[in-house]
């Protein structure tokens, strides 16, 4: 059998996740039986095994630029890069594709990060939205405005006259991750603070929201070569 590791936690579905470092994690409810876990981990071994040869197949060339491993993150799983006759870097809904002359080249060419950026935010919005109102129909708020800014070091934020700014980088991450952060700016409509309150209506939307927070921080690390380039 496979080797993972189990995370419990209010989720109501299994759910199987190949980590940055390799490491498989297998996200399972409170009550969830082992037997029916180990079930479903054998039933999904070929994939697994085969998510992680991919993985490991593209690590040793991800350093030297996303683009030269010929993928880049889409809402938590790497997307093909097709290198074609374009001058920008675009997204078709299932692959990206990006210009021939930047194929190797590395991240600490400036003007790749930008064009890579440059892509997300023009993505991020119409992802962003229908979440937006989803959960602010539940939560019953309403944003005055809802944009996507270039932020790297925060994800999303609150302003006191209730428009929400999202950072381009939710469109790299699972979708799980993107309803916290919806859900979390959507609640400083209520709670201008991180108060217990606060905290209790966000548990109130999301029961497993700690660990779509986890989630974030591996995301972090799997922009790292996009935000900061190569030492």
């Amino acid at each position: 059998m496979v080797e993972y590791t189990l995370i419990r936690s209010k989720r109501k579905t299994l759910g199987i996740y190949i980590m940055p470092d390799l490491r498989v994690e297998v996200r399972a409810p409170l009550g969830c039986p082992v037997s029916y876990i180990e079930d479903f981990i054998n039933k999904k071994e070929g994939w697994i095994r085969r998510k992680l040869s991919e993985a490991q197949a593209r690590k040793s060339i991800r350093r030297e630029s996303p683009l030269a491993a010929g993928v880049l993150p889409y809402r938590g799983e790497d997307r093909l890069v097709i290198f074609t006759d374009t001058n920008k870097v675009t997204f078709d809904g299932s692959k990206f594709h990006a210009p021939e002359f930047l194929a190797n080249r590395g991240m600490a060419d400036n003007r790749i990060r930008q064009a890579i950026i440059d892509n997300y935010k023009r993505i991020t919005l119409p992802m962003l939205l229908p979440r937006v109102e989803h959960y602010g129909r539940i939560l019953n708020v309403r944003p005055s405005a809802v944009r996507v800014s270039g932020a790297v070091k925060r994800w999303g934020s609150c302003s006191g006259k209730g428009s929400l700014n999202f950072s381009w980088m939710l469109a790299a991450v699972h979708p799980d991750a993107l309803d916290y952060v919806v859900v979390h700016e959507l609640c400083h409509l209520r709670f201008h603070n991180h108060s217990d309150s606060f905290w209790k209506l966000v548990e109130s939307v999301l029961p497993n929201f700690r660990e779509m927070k986890q989630m974030l921080r591996e995301a972090e690390k799997r922009l790292e070569y996009i935000l900061k380039g190569l030492p």
